[in-house]
């Protein structure tokens, strides 16, 4: 008598997008030119788009992603060309690190020099709290993968302490 085992085969998850997978061919080495200044958000914040983006290059090759704070745990950012100097919103105002249901445990805007993968992980409008890939397509950020946003755990709460005096 054979017997024969069957196994279960659960599928198995797609792994997430590295900088890796997204090689930019060129690193803009040249002086940073001057930001265009067109949408509202990049006149609204022309001073520190100017600051951040004489700072040259830091993602996908010729651009720089300029950040800047826009309350407590939260962020707000552009894309500079520094070839060219065009300005480049995000996909969404701002981004922060929690919401109504708690904070998150990995947060922040992460990029590279040599990639051009952008990940957003947070809750953008302080809502869909998330871990988001996009890929840089030489104008926009576009949304590849979304995948959920792990919370801290919330602290037990304590018994309420009732002091009585005589």
């Amino acid at each position: 008598m054979v017997a024969s085992l069957a196994v279960a085969s659960t599928p198995k998850a797609k792994p997430l997008p590295r900088f890796e997978d997204f090689p930019v061919r060129e690193v803009y080495r040249g002086k940073p030119a001057a930001p265009k200044l067109k949408s509202r958000l990049a006149r609204a914040f022309r001073t520190v788009i100017r600051k951040g983006a004489s700072e040259g290059p830091n993602f996908a090759g010729h651009y720089t992603v300029v950040i800047w704070g826009c309350g407590i745990s939260c962020a707000q950012f552009a894309i500079v060309d520094a070839s060219t100097g065009e300005t480049y919103d995000p996909p969404f105002e701002g981004i922060t690190w929690h919401d109504g249901a708690g904070f998150l445990k990995d947060t922040g805007l992460h990029f590279r020099l040599d990639s051009s993968l952008f990940v957003a992980e947070g809750c953008p409008e302080e809502k869909d709290c998330a871990a988001r890939y996009y890929r840089w397509n030489g104008n926009r950020l576009v949304l590849i993968r979304t995948e959920v946003a792990e919370r801290h755990p919330e602290p037990e709460p304590e018994p309420a302490a009732i002091t009585v005096r005589p």
